[in-house]
């Protein structure tokens, strides 16, 4: 799978479709983090994993979702999981 190919498959998981210009680049920096915060672990399979996992949550279905950009920019892979979903 080429990088290209990695960088639509993330992109197509993610739950908001918009600003795909600016998502794109803040995708292909988030799997440079990941590599290197999780030198075990697949960049790509990682992240896509977060990104599905996100995509599935409460926040992820909900109209607060940040845009790609933002989520990748913001680390937010990184986050506690169950910051995305919310109490009852």
């Amino acid at each position: 799978m080429t990088l290209n190919q990695k960088l639509f498959a993330i992109y197509n998981a993610y739950p908001r479709h918009i600003c795909r210009g600016r998502a794109l680049p803040a995708i292909e920096q988030a799997l440079r983090k990941v590599g290197k915060e999780f030198p075990e672990e697949d960049p790509y399979k990682f992240l896509l994993g977060k990104v599905k996992e996100f995509a599935a949550s409460d926040l992820g279905q909900s109209s607060m979702c940040p845009y790609c950009e933002n989520w990748m920019a913001g680390e937010q892979w990184a986050d506690d999981t169950k910051e995305w979903n919310y109490a009852d």
